[in-house]
């Protein structure tokens, strides 16, 4: 690995062969307090400029020389900067010409506003060897919320009412404990999202904005992206996140006929709040005059929630106070108290909204009431989410959500585009042929997890690797009166070098997953099988 410095033009690499992430060692290094920052970075540049005039250095501009600093650790001047490369080199530099911290090339964030977090706390332990910087160790810069010219909600008056601020529950009119489905739900929810942030497209682009600090200069377009795939994946499913046409001028888009979404530059304050709620019922008064209606406020940070009841000629609403959205840099969960409360606004059972649809569904496909049901979305929505999920063990999840999540995930499954696994030795779905679980004590396992490997042919792995297979074991598990009984049996084999299956190995996991939950244990291939080993209570 190796850090660095830029200075005139000029670039100084130290390589560190057996540290990892040296960018830990600059961090430290760079005062966060103004004025010694100025003094340590002139510090620096001095020496640097010692060392380009002394008679030691004798740099050549046609190729890179090596030299070795005061602690004898070896160092290269070049002229070309320098990126990570495949085999595991990462470069971390401190460009002194540009004041920026830049990690593979890219710059990252301005110095003097450098955070006090340690924030590659989280590398030391990833040894990884790609020339990409992992999504979940990205530095991520924030400054501090810009100052906005305080504008009074009075402006508003001729449309709005007294405000109050109030909790998610009350808002929503729900208890403060959700039920099981709710939280099922709003887990899928999460891990969506969570997968949407983190998937190539919109997770390298995301957070690497030009003017990312900048609250303004966030496209329009992004912002309703990511509240969108928070409300409801599927209908932002093709979006193309690097849109950089023009935006439309107007931030208040219609989600649902009785939610709206109005994107904002700041809500860090009980005046910004105010102001932003006031502008758009003062948008909305121009279009709609009747019930209540439910707002999110996202300012890509931050989101307030709003509910809002005609009364008389002008509207009375309530708030929630300001949620934090995105997750942190190195959180182990995508769930914030932002994404929960947005995706509680989804879910919320509106009787008036299945019985009725209207142009105002400018974001969602039309519903039609005979396929709306409270906390259900129709067949052909569940369809899209499902063909998001991608490994086997987050589609198992989904299929235990509901009976039509099962056959949803099943339909999905037969998709050839689903080859991560498939199932050999299928048992009957017969409650009557479905053993029990002590029947099968004669079959067992070293040890059992959860696993999403891609599977092999044995002749494939014969010719391809000499690496010994494992033999894998996959049971379905579903429960009746008279207890758990194994619904689908399967077995297969694995092997380490990831190969994709051709089309003759399709997924079978549609009979599982229509049925009930899976449960995967594994042992080597001559290993002695004893399923007295095996902890089926886990």
């Amino acid at each position: 690995m190796g850090k660095g410095f830029c200075y005139d033009g000029w670039y100084f690499l130290h390589i560190y062969f057996w540290n990892y992430y040296p960018g830990l060692e600059i961090l430290a290094s760079i005062p966060t307090d103004s004025d010694r920052f100025d003094e340590w970075a002139q510090s620096y540049k001095e020496r640097l400029d010692t060392f380009l005039k002394s008679d030691t250095a004798k740099i050549d501009k046609e190729r890179d020389r090596y030299f070795k600093d005061s602690d004898g650790r070896e160092f290269v001047a070049t002229r070309d900067p320098r990126r990570n490369t495949s085999d595991g080199h990462w470069h971390y530099m401190i460009d002194f010409d540009n004041l920026t911290f830049v990690v593979n090339g890219r710059p990252i964030c301005s110095l003097p506003f450098m955070p006090i977090e340690d924030i590659f706390e989280g590398w030391k332990p990833n040894q990884s060897a790609s020339h990409s910087m992992p999504y979940n160790h990205r530095y991520i810069f924030h400054r501090w919320p810009a100052k906005t010219p305080p504008v009074s909600v009075f402006s508003y008056e001729h449309v709005v009412k007294a405000e109050k601020e109030i909790s998610v529950d009350e808002l929503l009119d729900v208890g403060e404990c959700l039920t099981p489905r709710e939280k099922l739900r709003d887990s899928i929810l999460q891990v969506l999202v969570g997968t949407f942030l983190n998937i190539y497209s919109p997770g390298d682009h995301l957070f690497w904005l030009p003017a990312f600090s900048d609250r303004k200069d966030i496209p329009l377009k992004l912002r309703r992206a990511a509240a969108s795939s928070v409300f409801g994946p599927i209908f932002v499913y093709d979006l193309e996140w690097t849109y950089e046409g023009p935006d439309d001028a107007l931030a208040l888009t219609w989600l649902r006929a009785d939610v709206f979404l109005w994107i904002t530059n700041d809500l860090s304050t009980p005046e910004s709040v105010h102001r932003e709620a006031g502008a758009s019922l003062s948008e909305i008064d121009k279009s709609i005059k009747r019930g209540t209606i439910f707002g999110i406020l996202f300012s890509f940070f931050d989101v307030v929630l709003l509910r809002a009841t005609l009364d008389g000629d002008k509207w009375d609403y309530k708030y929630t106070t300001t949620l934090p959205f995105l997750p942190k840099p190195l959180a182990t969960s995508m769930a914030t108290a932002g994404i929960t409360s947005v995706a509680r606004l989804s879910n919320r059972p509106n009787l008036w909204l299945s019985c009725s649809t209207s142009d105002a569904f400018a974001k969602c496909a039309v519903v039609r009431p005979v396929l709306t049901q409270p906390q259900r979305f129709p067949t052909e929505i569940w369809i899209a989410i499902a063909e998001f999920i991608y490994s086997p063990h987050s589609m198992v999840s989904f299929a235990a959500a509901s009976l039509q999540c099962r056959e949803v995930a099943a339909e999905v499954c037969r998709s050839c585009r689903s080859g991560w696994t498939r199932f050999l030795e299928p048992i009957p779905i017969d409650w009557d042929c479905c053993p029990r679980i002590e029947d099968l004590r004669r079959e067992g396992a070293t040890h059992f997890h959860f696993t999403t490997y891609l599977l092999y042919e044995l002749g494939v792995l014969r010719k391809t690797t000499r690496i010994k297979p494992e033999f894998q074991y996959g049971m379905l598990l579903g429960v009746d009166d008279g207890g758990l009984r194994v619904v689908h049996l399967g077995s297969h084999l694995t092997g380490i070098h990831r190969h994709y299956p051709s089309g003759k190995t399709v997924a079978r996991l549609a009979y599982l997953l229509k049925n009930g939950f899976m449960l995967w244990y594994s042992f080597p291939v001559d290993t002695h099988r004893d399923m007295s080993k095996l902890d089926l209570d886990k």
